[in-house]
Order: structure tokens, then sequence, then C-alpha cells
């Protein structure tokens, strides 16, 4: 047995074992451990008061894309939300590489965990492009890559995690579970002047590099929760200590882009 698999049997959340990651079920799943796993939860609530603080103000609507187990409508209530499989967290049914709204009617498009498991980003920027307004805005938690998330993306997560990759996306996979968890860093790191070439009315407003650790000890929504929930803050001044040398350490990147015309 590989250290990959070792890992995922000893850490494994019993509650996710054997589960198809695209089945409508599985959301259920998630939802209740998000709301089991308090130190989890904080996390999400810090991602959500960032995608809030970033709201432009104008009149339109709010779309998140791939909201799974999320619960970012408690904190913005005017989200629409929407998966590419129906379930009961949702408002829409939409792939992320053809939304049905209107042209310019979108102040944001929202993402937590998403752009990576859309199976061809061009695709996606070519319909948000169409769907934003000028000085909308895109905001994305997305994995991130630097030597310590190369480390442990590569030898424990369950999804590829592929920096040498010269495709933006997975061109023929049927399954959103199956792509390539490095290509936020691709996007707005390696290949971030092919991307501006290519999507020039997308300004790259932040990439803000995070989390090295806090995800990991959550468990995320697959694995058991490594540390008590009492010890999240204890970990989060960890990681404000670490700030100076975040690039080399963080798992995680809160990014956003806006709309120039």
């Amino acid at each position: 047995m590989n250290l990959k698999a070792w890992a995922r049997n000893m850490l494994h959340n019993p509650a996710t074992v054997g589960l198809d990651l695209d089945a409508p079920g599985t959301f259920t799943i998630h939802q209740k451990i998000l709301a089991k796993n308090k130190f989890l939860r904080k996390i999400y609530l810090e991602w959500y008061h960032f995608i809030w603080e970033q709201m432009p103000d104008l009149e339109g609507h709010i779309l998140e894309v791939g909201t799974g187990a999320g619960f970012l409508k408690q904190s913005l209530p005017e989200t629409i939300t929407s998966d590419v499989i129906l379930h009961s967290n949702i408002d829409l049914v939409l792939d992320g590489r053809r939304l049905p709204v209107r042209r310019g009617s979108l102040k944001a498009i929202v993402m937590v965990d998403v752009l990576h498991h859309i199976l061809n980003a061009p695709d996606f920027f070519k319909a948000a492009r169409r769907s934003v307004m000028k000085g909308g805005v895109i905001v994305m938690v997305e994995p991130w890559n630097s030597t310590w998330a190369n480390f442990i993306y590569n030898r424990f997560h369950h999804e590829p995690f592929l920096t040498q990759e010269e495709v933006w996306g997975s061109q023929d996979s049927h399954s959103s579970s199956q792509t390539n968890g490095a290509i936020p860093w691709i996007l707005f790191q390696r290949d971030l002047s092919r991307f501006s070439l290519e999507f020039p009315e997308w300004e790259v407003k932040s990439v803000q590099p995070c989390l090295p650790f806090r995800y990991l000890l959550s468990g995320g929504l697959s694995m058991r929760q490594l540390v008590p929930t009492w010890s999240f803050s204890f970990w989060r001044w960890i990681e404000q200590v670490m700030q100076p040398v975040m690039e080399r350490w963080a798992m995680f990147a809160r990014i956003v882009l806006i709309k120039k015309n």
C-alpha cells in the first residue's frame, strides 16, 4: 500500500468512504459534515466574509457557480446558487462553461473550490465575459501551488495536481471530480501573461495565497478533523505570523478579477 492510500485509509471520514463525488446524495452528506465540523465551518465563514467584502456597488445579480454543500446564501441572501446536478441546496442547474443568464446581468460570479473542476477553464471565462457587467467581479477561493501544497496534494489528495500541464483544464473527462487542482495557479501565476492576452477584459485585481494548515487540519469534506475546534484561533495566528513566507506554504489562494469593459 502506497503512502497516499495508507493516509486516506487512516484519516478518511467514515461518512464519505466509497462516496461517488458526482452523485446528488453526496451533497447532503457534505452538508452534514459542514454542520458538524465547526473548525471547517469557521474557515468557510472566513471565505464568505472575504467574498462579501469584494462585492461591487452595482445593480446586478450574484451567481455562485458550484455551490455544493456550501452556505454562502446565508451571508449573501441575494446569491443565486447553482451546480451541475440537481440537489436541494441550489436555485439553478448549470454548467460553468455555459451560463444561462442575460448578457451583462451579473455584478459578480463567486466560486469556492470550483474553478479547477470546470472541465475547460477558457470556456468559463468566455461565458463570464458575456454575463458579467463592466466593473463586475469574479471572486474565487481555489487550491494553490507552493512547495508545501505540492507535497500534500500529490501525496494525500484524491485529485490530480499537475503543475506541468499545458492544457487549461481537462478536455475529455466526464467527471468534475477528476480535474486538475493546479489549474488556478497555472492560470494566475505560471501562465498569467498568456491569460491576460487571451482575456484582456479581465484585470487580475489580487491573488492572496493563504491557508497552509487550517483546511488540512479541519479534514475538509472527506477526512477526519485532526485538531480540536478550540485551537482554531491558535492556528489562524500561526498562519498570520507566516504571511511573509506564505508563497512557499499556501495551499489555497483568494483570487479577484474585475471586468474592465
